[in-house]
């Protein structure tokens, strides 16, 4: 896991979030507070194992499977992506703001709640890099 400044778009608070690197675990967002919940192998095993026989059933006929971007962090056979994103959904639970962590949440800012935030900090115009280079 990498953190990484942040800047509000509406606040302009700057503050710092965090961002799963590796493909070894997941970082689930709550979905109104923006809070972040990890979850890897060590969490999943007990429950995976237990799920294991639903998780590999095929989902019914006819309904046609969505581009997931969850990959599960177990490759045994073919795992239905809905099933498995619902057990993790599960097993983040509740975050202490009263609301759940989700795949699709997305990090927020502390104070406002925004989800509109810049993660690289824009790069100063030309003209004012040149007027500070000249003043050093």
């Amino acid at each position: 896991m990498r953190s990484r400044q942040a800047v509000c778009m509406k606040c302009n608070n700057t503050f710092t979030i965090n961002e799963e690197t590796s493909q070894k675990a997941h970082l689930l967002h709550c979905i109104r507070c923006g809070r972040d919940k990890r979850i890897g192998p060590a969490d999943l095993k007990d429950i995976y194992l237990r799920s294991l026989a639903s998780l590999l059933t095929t989902p019914m006929l006819g309904i046609k499977s969505l581009a997931e971007p969850v990959r599960p962090l177990f490759s045994e056979e073919m795992i239905d992506n809905r099933k498995y994103t619902c057990m993790v959904e599960h097993l983040a639970g509740s975050c202490i703001c009263g609301a759940v962590f989700r795949f699709s949440g997305k990090p927020r800012c502390p104070i406002c709640r925004s989800a509109v935030i810049q993660t690289e900090l824009a790069k100063k115009p030309f003209a004012l890099q040149a007027a500070h280079a000249g003043e050093a």
